[in-house]
């Protein structure tokens, strides 16, 4: 619908994990970064009631040679102990913000979730990186949301708070991802440049 056929589009989250160990899974993981094979998937989020779509959330699935799918669920925790998971993140962000140029020359209300993970929001070299790439992009500010984790603001380290601080100077707004607790200070979450919480 939004003129991007190289772009899948995902109806859910809800694939079945794939039953093969994490020796296999990051073995997985390094292949597909070598050939490119991270793949960008979009789900809708509609407005109600009208199910009018008003965003996408943009998220990250591998594919392995046989074409089987593998998860976040399955590859982040491994791509981190590895030190994957910011190339992972590289590709996403870089590969999300293309596609939003795109689409909203056609569509410009629409708006893109795009998630964030902890390795990458702790990591300086990629930060600074991304921070010079979205200078450069500010024009899609009300089409961009970054998401992060809850565990990951509500306890911030240095880098994370210097970050988030660097991305709400250059304009950019965020929504909050995997809520453990509703136990939620929200005017502090407002301030820090938050405007969405997924539940």
């Amino acid at each position: 619908d939004i003129g991007l056929p190289v772009v899948a589009a995902a109806e859910s989250h809800g694939e079945p994990l794939l039953l093969i160990d994490d020796a296999e899974v990051l073995t997985i993981v390094e292949q597909a970064l070598r050939e490119d094979r991270v793949d960008l998937y979009l789900q809708p989020i509609v407005k109600l009631p009208s199910r009018k779509r008003q965003f996408y959330e943009c998220f990250s699935r591998i594919v392995d040679d046989r074409g089987r799918v593998i998860t976040p669920e399955q590859y982040i925790p491994l791509a981190e102990e590895a030190g994957l998971v910011a190339v992972i993140d590289n590709m996403l962000l870089f590969r999300c913000i293309q596609l939003v140029r795109r689409a909203v020359r056609g569509q410009p209300d629409l708006a893109f979730f795009c998630n964030i993970s902890n390795g990458s929001l702790t990591d300086v070299d990629f930060f600074t990186d991304f921070i010079e790439f979205l200078a450069d992009n500010q024009k899609l500010i009300p089409n961009l949301y970054f998401e992060f984790e809850q565990e990951a603001i509500v306890d911030p380290t240095y880098e994370t708070q210097v970050n988030l601080q660097r991305l709400q100077n250059l304009g950019f707004h965020f929504s909050l991802d995997q809520v453990r607790t509703l136990d939620i200070d929200l005017p502090h979450l407002a301030d820090l440049g938050f405007k969405y919480i997924k539940v």
